[in-house]
This record gives structure tokens, sequence and C-alpha cells, in this order.
């Protein structure tokens, strides 16, 4: 792909907890994540990583696990960003939201974007999230 001009790759991890990646069926290990991210970077090709904050199976432990895997990759070279779960209408998450723990906050479209927490669950307020997701931004941000 980088001998055909392509210079990154976008991926989506979404948490860098083990447990949390089994129990939202992503189907990769937090060690694939890091195989993943080499072997791009090893062809010449930029990763860029999106993680996800506020899973209903996520608790301080698991958030702690996915920033300090962004970091890790971060340092690494590896561009990574973070987002908030955001339960659009038709999805899994917003048509099971009840049994999954979720409340959804959200009077509008414009507030459906993964930059802007519209949810509780059982272990977040949307206030919690919202710090929860920009503290991970200013300590990203701060990463060399």
């Amino acid at each position: 792909m980088a001998q055909a001009g392509c210079y990154g790759v976008q991926l989506g991890f979404e948490s860098g907890s083990e447990r949390v990646l089994k129990a939202i069926g992503k189907g990769i290990t937090p060690q694939q994540i890091d195989r993943a991210t080499s072997i791009c970077i090893d062809s010449g090709l930029l990763p860029m990583g999106n993680f996800i904050l506020g899973f209903p199976e996520d608790t301080n432990e698991s958030i702690r696990e996915t920033i300090d895997m962004a970091i890790m990759l971060k340092r690494r070279g590896c561009n990574v960003n973070f987002g908030v779960v955001t339960p659009f209408p038709g999805t899994y998450y917003f048509n099971h939201a009840a049994d999954l723990g979720i409340t959804i906050h959200a009077d509008s479209w414009d507030d459906y974007e993964i930059g802007h927490p519209i949810i509780s669950s059982r272990n977040f307020s949307q206030d919690q999230l919202r710090t929860i997701l920009f503290d991970s931004w200013i300590e990203l941000a701060g990463v060399k």
C-alpha cells in the first residue's frame, strides 16, 4: 500500500482493555493492536488508531488501560484519538440501551458526535464521561 502512495491507515481499536474488547465482540486483543501498529510503521504507513471511551462495560481500570495503550502507541509513532460511545438511532447500543444500562441524553441530531458525551452508563454519569474524554485528550497532547 505504501508503494502505491498510501501514507496512512485508520484503525478502529476501540479499547486497550482485553476484557472490554471481548465484551464488545471486537475480535481482537491488545497484543494484536500492538502488532498491527508495528506492521503499519514497519511498512511505511502512518497508523491512525481510534479508541472509544465509555462502553457499558468500561470501568476506571479499563479506561486507564485504554489511555495507557494509546500513549504507548503514540510514543511509537501512531496517531491516536479518543471519542465516546455514541449510540446512534438504529444501532445495537441505541436499540438495547436499557438492557446495557445506558441512558441517552440527546435532544437533537446535533448532539450525536463522538466528541460530545450524550449518555450515562451504570459506571459513569454524562459529566464524568465528558471529564474523562477531555482529560484523555489533555493527557495525550502532553505525550512526546
